[in-house]
This record gives structure tokens, sequence and C-alpha cells, in this order.
């Protein structure tokens, strides 16, 4: 291995490839907070340059590399970019909008040795077009990769009008890799041919304090976070407001929600509202100006440099991207192991997704293997590379790519063993060492098992049984039943058999939550059954003796006089989040429709309602004719408070609970129960039918509702079968 610094411009100036391999990650700098930093490194190394100064260099990270086979006579040097790629691509994207400007500034000299720099000469060493490209990145970013380095600003609004503001502006859900050159070549604009006073406007410098934002006519949107307080301030500001008046005005509810780079690197409160204000001018909602009377423009300025100007600043901006940036070249050998070294370089900086390390370690083993590593991609892991995986998953207070719980999921499904998150990457390895698997096809075949089954867990939609369990366990937030579902779905069972296994698991969360307990054990327990049918086999009969084997308060499945039990005397309401308590309520609903109701869809608005209402001393009698006080205590006999008590006790319970509407709810508050009849009357759901119907609403009705509602409940969420 050898480790040695190089200028930017001594890393790209010999003719050489650099090649990103097909499995690692794609392009992901953004302009907060990796691109605004990396330029304004950039710029403030051409301001010393300019000033005469910029001795010392600024070095950005390493650059792991392997050089691919020996050499060869008449065949250009390949080098396989191990680690690296997202600093080497934005040096290239940087270089191309440099060169894309120099064109235009007609400076054709610098635009030529630029392109030295993106593209390998021609000669006798280029075999295949792609050769002509320095960097070839991942499959998935080549195609605009090379039209970014291939085309200028004008051909390339054309090529990709979606993604383009009628001002030129690159859209912010552009793909990331045209939001890096739309940004760099922006600011480099800027920089190169505006004004010292525009440049400290720009910038935030000295002489930012009297830029003036003023509201056009277009509506501001809805945002969140930092953009939203910056919003709703312009919403209430009478007139133009200064910059320096925002951030005064905002300081002490906006600098909390700033990260330490924020403050430390990008200019903190100011430079952070400046940022958000420039998106807000590029959608049109507001207009920045130095002034009063001066606006800034949407795009660069016209400058009032002199030619001589501009391209002494082109050539400072490239000199110190090219001369004062340097990064650590690692050049490995075949006796170094590439994926320990990456592992040790990305431990301490932005965290890599367990499944960025997975990745990596799998197409390293299969290059040693001697596996083509270009199918185990197209037909293994390109499906692990589509946008649903990358989506951002909550799992309690625990954040992170749902690549990484499925791989979670996997592992738990495929050892029996639970998976802590903060081990993932070590815990697949061992999987791996332990599993033996004859090829890293095999490996990959068995997690591509369970991706579908994870996706329609996650995005339930269909009419399936496992659709159906999805959207279940999503409304009662369990995720622990996954590894379970894995091992079910992934058997040769009947379907009727996993439809059969999924309504117990349901049954299992439903009649435990209204039961009142424990889903502490979740994970274990549903492990426990997982190992237990992937040992015995799946089978109805296997997992019902799996779960009636389940003995204590912390993990029994409760039976049906239980289950009748809780739902006739135990509090419901406050005691079960009320989202989870409505479905509940939904599900029984309709079961308790026949042929002869209306077959229609429950509307979105529904929220629970108390028959007999939470303060009902108002208007409700006791049974026995006499009024309760307010207090529920005073004056009261030891009969009326016994009756209170009784009454207390059932008025949470689900023999009292129904849903309306949002818009009729509040209308029946405390109201008297002849009163709500009539209400309920016009409502659409059976259930409020066989309430409307009853002459009085009293406490046996209540009782007697409960056994109805228990009746329902367990038709819906059945107890386990004969086998247990």
């Amino acid at each position: 291995m050898k480790a040695d610094p190089f200028p930017i411009g001594s890393v790209l100036k010999n003719p050489k490839r650099f090649v990103v391999p097909i499995y690692q990650r794609t392009y992901t700098w953004k302009i907060q907070p990796h691109l605004e930093s990396f330029f304004d490194q950039v710029k403030a190394k051409a301001e010393e340059r300019l000033n005469g100064n910029g001795h010392f260099p600024h070095y950005m990270g390493a650059v792991l590399v392997i050089p691919r086979g020996a050499y060869s006579f008449g065949r250009m040097e390949v080098l396989d970019v191990v680690d690296g790629q997202q600093r080497l691509t934005t040096f290239q994207i940087f270089l191309a909008a440099l060169r894309d400007l120099a064109r235009t500034l007609g400076q054709i000299q610098t635009a030529d040795l630029l392109g030295s720099l993106l593209f390998n000469p021609e000669g006798p060493q280029l075999h295949e077009r792609i050769e002509r490209y320095k960097l070839y990145p991942t499959a998935y970013d080549r195609k605009l990769y090379c039209d970014l380095i291939d085309l200028d600003w004008d051909t390339l609004r054309k090529k990709y009008p979606d993604s383009f503001y009628k001002n030129g502006r690159v859209l912010e859900n552009a793909e990331l890799l045209l939001r890096a050159w739309g940004f760099l070549r922006t600011e480099a604009e800027a920089f190169i041919g505006s004004t010292e006073e525009q440049s400290r406007i720009d910038t935030g410098g000295e002489g930012s304090s009297s830029m003036t934002v003023t509201r056009t006519n277009v509506p501001l949107g809805a945002f969140r976070g930092q953009k939203s307080l910056i919003v709703s301030y312009l919403n209430e500001a009478p007139g133009p407001v200064t910059l320096d008046q925002i951030v005064t005005d905002l300081t002490p509810t906006y600098e909390p929600l700033i990260n330490d780079w924020v403050k430390t690197e990008a200019g903190g409160v100011r430079g952070s509202i400046r940022y958000h204000l420039r998106t807000l001018q590029e959608l049109g909602q507001v207009e920045l100006g130095s002034g009063k009377d001066t606006p800034m423009p949407a795009s660069a300025p016209k400058s009032t440099l002199d030619e001589e100007t501009r391209a002494a600043r082109l050539n400072a901006l490239s000199a110190a991207l090219l001369e004062s940036f340097q990064v650590i070249v690692i050049t490995l050998d075949e006796r170094d192991d590439a994926q320990v070294i990456f592992e040790t370089l990305n431990a301490g900086g932005e965290p890599l997704a367990a499944m960025d390390l997975v990745r990596n370690d799998v197409f390293h083993r299969a290059v040693r293997a001697g596996e083509n590593v270009e199918v185990l991609m197209e037909n293994r892991w390109r499906t692990f590379e589509e946008p649903f995986w990358k989506v951002l998953g909550v799992r309690g207070r625990i954040k992170k790519p749902r690549i990484d719980f499925f791989l979670s999921d996997t592992l738990a499904a495929e050892t029996g063993r639970e998976i802590l998150l903060t081990e993932l990457y070590a815990r697949y390895k061992s999987f791996v060492v332990e599993r033996k698997f004859v090829s890293v096809d095999s490996e990959l075949e068995t997690l591509l098992r369970h991706a579908p089954t994870y996706r329609k867990l996650v995005e339930p939609t269909g009419e399936s049984a496992l659709a159906e369990v999805g959207r279940e366990l999503g409304f009662f937030d369990v995720t622990t039943a996954y590894p379970l579902i894995f091992v079910i779905q992934a058997s040769d069972a009947p379907e009727e058999e996993k439809s059969a296994l999924y309504q117990l698991i349901v049954s299992y969360v439903v009649r435990r939550m209204l039961c009142g307990l424990t889903a502490k054990n979740y994970n274990k327990t549903f492990l426990r059954l997982a190992d237990q049918l992937r040992m015995e086999g799946v089978s109805i009969a296997h997992g019902t003796a799996a779960f009636a084997a389940l003995d204590g308060d912390t993990v029994r499945f409760p039976k049906d006089a239980e289950f009748r039990g809780a739902i006739s005397t135990r509090r419901q309401y406050g005691n079960i989040q009320q989202y989870r308590l409505q479905h509940i309520l939904a599900k029984l609903e309709g079961e308790a429709r026949d042929k002869f109701d209306e077959a229609t869809s429950l509307p979105d608005d529904l929220t629970i309602e108390h028959v007999l209402p939470d303060t009902w001393w108002e208007h409700w009698t006791l049974p026995d004719g006499t009024q309760a006080a307010a207090d529920l205590v005073t004056g009261m006999s030891e009969s009326q408070l016994k009756l209170i008590a009784e009454r207390e006790a059932l008025k949470h319970t689900l023999g009292n609970l129904t849903l309306l509407t949002d818009a009729r709810n509040p209308s029946l508050g405390n109201l008297g129960f002849a009163a709500k009849r009539l209400k309920l009357q016009v409502s659409l759901l059976k259930l409020n039918h066989e309430i409307a119907v009853m002459p009085d609403w009293t406490e046996e009705r209540i009782r007697t509702r409960a056994i109805r509602l228990s009746d329902l409940a367990i038709k819906i969420w059945p107890a386990l079968g004969p086998a247990s």
C-alpha cells in the first residue's frame, strides 16, 4: 500500500481512468452541508491567490484506489475507486462547470486546459468511447454525469427541461448530480463576474446588512423547520425588511434549529437565513435587494468588471481547486484488504448506512471469488438501489433507511436471534460465515427472497393477506412481527394457512392491547415463534401450538373469556391511543354490517364519541332518578356514590364508545340521550343505528352492547383453534 498527498491537478493530469465500481454508492453530496462548504473553501483559496497568498494546501481527505491488473503496453491505466468517489465526482463536476463558464467568457485556452482534466487525450490507448472520461461513475449516475461533462448549460436545459426553472436555475427536486453542477456553476459565475459590492451581498460579508427582502405576489408555500420560521415572519411583515432585522428578530427561536456545522462553518443564523432566502427568491416568492430600490437578480448580475479581471478570477478559482486542494491517494496492491481499509477510512466520517458497508463487503468478496460483479449487480443487487430502500423509516425513536431495518429483519428471520441496529454490519458478516454460502449469488438470493415481503408490509397495497397484515401491524406499530412474517411468507405453506397465521398474529396483538397486557416483549416473542416455525415447518397447527405454549402475563395469548371481560369492564378510552381505538371501532363497524347494509366506505374524519358523556351529570340523572353533584361527591348518599362509581367505571369502556364524523361529534357534547339519539339516527354507521333504536341509555345498555361488540370482536380477532 502506498499513501501520498497529491494536488487535484496532479491526480487528474495524466492519461488514466478512475472507474467507480458498480456496487459503490451513488452520488450523495447535497448543497447543504456538503457543496456550500466545499465552494466556500475553494473561494477562500481563490481570494488568497488574488491577494498574493494561498501557499498552504487544503486537504480534502483520501481517495482509495486499486490498479486493475498489471501494466500492459498499449492500454491505459485503470484504477478502481474503492473510496473517495464523492470527492472525485464533485471535482469533475466543478471542473465541467468552470469549463462551461470559461467558454461563455471567451476564455477558450482556459476551457481547453480544464477539459484536459476531464477527458483522456485521443490516441492509440483509447479503445472505447467510455475510455475518454477520466472518471467513470457508478451505473446509476453514469448517463447524467456524462451529459454534464459533455454538454453546456443551454443544451442541458433542452435535454432536461423538467429539471430547470424558466429562469435557468436548477430545480430543488432535480437529481443530485445536476443540482450540484448547477449550484457550483452559479456560485462560480457570481464569484468571477460580480462586483465587490455584489460579492459582499451574496456571501454575507461586510455590506450584507443592507440586503432587503420584499414579498412578491406569489403565495408563500408551506414549509417545515427553519424555512417555516422565515415564511411565517415574512407573512406578518408589513413591508420590506432588512436581513439584519430578520436575523435579530428570529435568532432566539432560529438558533436552536441549526447544527454545530452551520454555526461554525456556514455563517450561523445569518448564513442559514440567507441560504433559505435565496431558495424563496428562486421560487419567485421574494425579491432580494442590496438597498431600498436595487433588486438582486435571480442569476448572476451583468458584470462591471473588465475582461482581464474576470479571466484572473476564473484562473484563481481554477488554480485554487487544482493546486491548493490536495487528497491523500492510497494505492493498494493485491496483498491489501480493501474492505478493511474502506471501513477504517469511513469510521470517523459521515455515517454510512449499514447496507453500504454490506454492499462493499459483498462485492469485494465476489471479486476475490471470481464471480461476475456486473451480473450480480444487474440480477441481484439492483433491487436495493431503488429509491424505496433509501427512504427513512422510523421505529420508536430510531430513524434509519428502510434498507437497514430490512436487513435487521432478514437476519432475525434467518437466525432466530435479536439483531441490534448498532451491530448490523458485524452481525451480517457473522451470518455469512455461519451460513457458508456456496457463492455470493446464493447469499444475495437469500436477501432477495424477503425483499418483496418487506415492501408489501411497509407499503401495503391491494387485498392480499400479506397486505392486510401489513396494514394492521402498521396501525398498531408492531414491526417486531416482521421476521415471523418473513418466515411464513418464504415457506411453501398453502396460502390459506399463511393467511390464517397472519390473522393469529393480528389477533394476538389486538387481544393483548384490549386486555391491557404489555407489548414490551414482542421482539423476543415473535423471534421465538419464527424460530419454532422455521425448525418445525410452517403450518397453522404448528403456529397455533407455538402461540399456545406462550405462558405468563408478559407473553400469553388471551382466551375468549378474558377478551370478553376486557371489552365489558376495562377502560379503553385513554389507555389506548385514539387513532388505534378508532381503528378497532371501525373494524367492529365493518363486521357488524351485513348484505342488507349500504356498502359504503367509512369517512376519514371519524372520531370517538362517548354515548354516555364523559361529563354526564348535567343532563343525565342517576338510575334512581336523582341528580349527581358536579364533583360527584358533595351531598351524595352511600347508594348514590355506588351508582356514580358504577357509571364512572363503565363510561370509558368499549360498550359506551362509538364513531362520529368531526362535524357532528362536537355538536353532541354532553346532551341527554334523547337529543343524541336524533343525531345518531342520521349516521351511516350500523353501530350507531343499533344505539339509536334504544329507548334509553343506561348502565345495563352499555353492558349489553359490550356483549354484542365482544361477539363481533371474536369473529375479527379469533382465539387459538383446536390445535392448541
